[in-house]
């Protein structure tokens, strides 16, 4: 989860963050494979457990951007850029305006 790192942004610059929502199912799918080597004997957390953990960073982190006045942010859904990139390029266009 590359969000963890937003929190670490120098508070005095701006940015401009696209950041881009996947479904439970996809997020719990592509950390699997990372967490697979610590086994469930050294405490992995289940997919559930997993699941409420990434739901509440997600809520924290949407809490904490809503509050940076430096930092803009573009939601987008990434089945919509992967599956409508052509749309996708044109919501990026106009929000830049």
């Amino acid at each position: 989860m590359v969000s963890m790192l937003l929190y670490h942004l120098p508070s005095h610059k701006r940015y401009k963050i696209i950041f881009m929502q996947r479904t439970m199912e996809e997020i719990l799918a592509s950390q699997r494979p990372m967490l697979e080597p610590l086994g469930r004997e050294n405490g992995r957390p289940t997919d559930e457990e997993m699941g409420e953990l990434f739901k509440n960073h997600l809520r924290e982190i949407d809490r904490w951007l809503a509050n940076q006045e430096n930092i803009d942010v573009l939601y987008l859904r990434y089945n919509d850029v992967i599956e409508k990139p052509i749309d996708s390029v044109r919501i990026l266009c106009i929000s830049r305006q």
